[in-house]
């Protein structure tokens, strides 16, 4: 027998884990916009509509919550034939799922319906029920008792059957000894019905890409048994007390199903409160369309309310506090599309999807650990697979190969200088979340630490402009120079027109594409952007002399450029027969005026920049040149 002690944590547990369900429907509880008295009536006379608008007499008000998240706002029929309800209700209590008539009816989902709502049966009883209904229609079903009724242990069954598959390795990883014995007094602690386990022959499943699809990637969470003829299911009390008991109440996401179709925002509501939705089939209620890129008739009820299962252990299997994290960089992912004309984004559906396996892989989740930054920083490297991938998964960075032993990658994506904005502006909140930005690891530090520098500078402007000002510091090591750009930037009518988006649904990450004339590396565009700055200006003379320091460079970039179109100019050998001082007499007398009549140092800075990016700069800093770089100094850079 149980011991009480194990009766009282028992009952705590699955309360923990009711609350769980309980927040994600208090925060959507939608009601159907079409009204019920629209619908057309049922033929068969013994089913009719469910009438939200009568909920309030049918359903006790601290259910109300539950059941208008598990039926979605879809118009659902009802059975309400109370013979067949009573003999449903006392078929639920032998546990047995195929011998008594009353489970091969017609009616059945409608009838389970009835009684959920009423509150005869609670949510993972329902969910079982249609489950099991979907599950017919692959193969004969034989249902089994997982705790027998007089001593409390495993049935000979669930030892044959379902205890080879709860030891096992596999994506979950195995249960030990004390998680079995959770295991077992957690079931024993669910309603009769729910303390089963079936199985039916190895099936074809559902032929096409989509079964393929889930075989490859080993993610069909269908196990054979140990004779490999038959696959294993268990109730979703059964599934949910294996991930308890593998990954403790509070941190698993618990596999919670929803009818109808479900939205991305219905996805993240569930997730926020550490619920995994997932789908089940009731006659006439139309599911997801799409999973995967895969339409309807590709995939099968069995194998997508499978997939949501195995999304139900990875999410279980990560720690809370990253899955929160991955949240955040969602909603920041969300943001940054809608500030730009789109609903939403890939990035956005990675974050909150979270299907990044690196616990599992690792073999190293333990629930009562406290995993650090680290961990969290491997977890994003690794993603799906089980190597580093190709870009963080959480599209902080471009697709590029990141290694093990380095850690290092070749881009960030504006997601990413985004998010790391974020840390630095909310950093007690991601503290909260577990994740202390000044602990990342890698090329996660390494991007954090660049936005350090000039997040001062640039926390106050809009998303585009701190993108754009970043990838100016990335290029620019002197804070004159990343100054002088801001400046640049700040005063540029350009600056402020917003810019297009890209949405790389494959890729997942978002790229502004700003104007050509934007473009920092070009030294037309920055002079065109240092003369909008001379508008700013104060002073006539001011104006006259930057303009005429600006036009005087133009200058001499055109005459190098004309006299070797190659750059390979060497300007003071004396085959080329040209003086430094010659080719600096006009840019000279422009700076001479200048800081004799305003003495300006960001204006100064900007001269400087643009100097440095000229052709004339460049030739000067050939090697053969250096011994004349103390020489030119003195012409532009007394201003330093």
């Amino acid at each position: 027998m149980l011991s009480l002690r194990a009766l009282v944590d028992t009952k705590t547990i699955w309360k923990k884990f009711e609350a769980k369900i309980a927040g994600a429907a208090s925060a959507l509880q939608p009601r159907p916009d079409k009204a019920v008295g629209d619908l057309e009536e049922s033929e068969d006379k013994e089913l009719e509509y469910f009438n939200y608008a009568q909920i309030e007499q049918v359903v006790s008000a601290e259910r109300i919550p539950d059941v208008l998240n598990f039926l979605n706002s879809q118009p659902v029929k009802i059975a309400t034939n109370q013979e067949q309800l009573d003999q449903l209700s006392q078929a639920l209590e032998t546990a047995d799922y195929t011998e008594h008539p009353i489970f091969r009816h017609p009616h059945l989902p409608y009838l389970a319906l009835n009684l959920y709502i009423k509150g005869g049966i609670n949510r993972q009883q329902i969910s079982t029920i249609l489950e099991i209904q979907q599950t017919k229609a692959y193969g004969k079903l034989t249902c089994h008792r997982i705790i027998d009724p007089e001593t409390k242990k495993l049935t000979s069954a669930a030892r044959w059957y379902l205890l080879p598959y709860l030891r096992r390795t596999n994506f979950l990883l195995h249960l030990d000894d004390n998680q079995v014995n959770t295991f077992r007094e957690l079931v024993a602690a669910a309603p009769l019905s729910e303390q089963v386990f079936y199985t039916i022959p190895v099936p074809a499943l559902h032929a096409g890409r989509f079964r393929d699809f889930l075989v490859s990637h080993n993610t069909i969470c269908l196990h054979r048994s140990v004779g490999n003829d038959q696959l294993v299911f268990l109730s979703f009390s059964a599934k949910n007390a294996r991930l308890i008991a593998r990954c403790g109440v509070d941190n698993m996401a618990a596999h919670v199903a929803v009818l109808g179709k479900k939205t991305v925002e219905h996805m993240q509501i569930g997730m926020q409160q550490d619920v995994r939705l997932a789908d089940v089939d009731f006659p006439g209620v139309v599911n997801t369309a799409i999973h995967h890129d895969f339409e309807p008739e590709e995939c099968g009820n069995l194998n997508v309310t499978s997939h949501d299962l195995f999304h139900a252990e990875v999410n279980s299997i990560t720690p809370r506090s990253y899955r929160h994290a991955l949240l955040r960089m969602a909603d920041i992912a969300l943001r940054f599309a809608r500030e730009y004309g789109l609903k939403g984004c890939a990035a956005r559906w990675d974050n909150l999807d979270q299907d990044l396996r690196y616990f599992l892989y690792s073999h190293a989740f333990d629930p009562g650990k406290v995993y650090g930054e680290a961990d969290f920083c491997r977890h994003l490297d690794y993603g799906s697979g089980g190597e580093i991938l190709r870009q963080s998964c959480a599209h902080l960075f471009n697709a590029t190969k990141l290694t093990r032993t380095t850690n290092t990658h070749n881009g960030f994506t504006h997601l990413g200088v985004l998010v790391m904005i974020d840390m630095h502006r909310n950093f007690d909140v991601w503290c909260e979340l577990g994740i202390n930005p000044n602990r990342l690891t890698g090329s996660y530090k390494e991007l954090f630490e660049q936005v350090r520098q000039v997040f001062f500078e640039i926390k106050d402007d809009t998303s585009a402009v701190q993108i754009l000002k970043f990838q100016a510091t990335v290029k620019m090591s002197d804070p004159s120079d990343r100054r002088a750009c801001f400046d640049l930037i700040d005063a540029s009518d350009l600056g402020k027109v917003k810019p297009g988006i890209k949405s790389k649904h494959r890729v997942g990450f978002l790229r502004l594409e700003f104007s050509p004339a934007l473009n920092l590396e070009s030294l037309d565009n920055l002079m065109a952007l240092a003369k909008e700055y001379a508008n700013g200006l104060d002073g006539k003379v001011c104006q006259k002399a930057f303009l005429g320091a600006i036009d005087a460079l133009q200058k001499l970039n055109a005459r190098v450029q004309e006299q070797e179109p190659h750059s390979s100019l060497n300007l003071f050998a004396p085959r080329e027969k040209v003086s430094v001082s010659h080719l600096s007499e006009s840019y000279q007398k422009s700076l001479e005026t200048y800081k004799d009549n305003y003495n300006h140092t960001r204006s100064f800075a900007i001269l400087r920049l643009l100097y440095q990016r000229s052709h004339l700069y460049t030739c000067l800093k050939k090697p053969e040149e250096i011994g004349l770089i103390s020489q030119v100094r003195q012409y532009f850079f007394w201003a330093m």
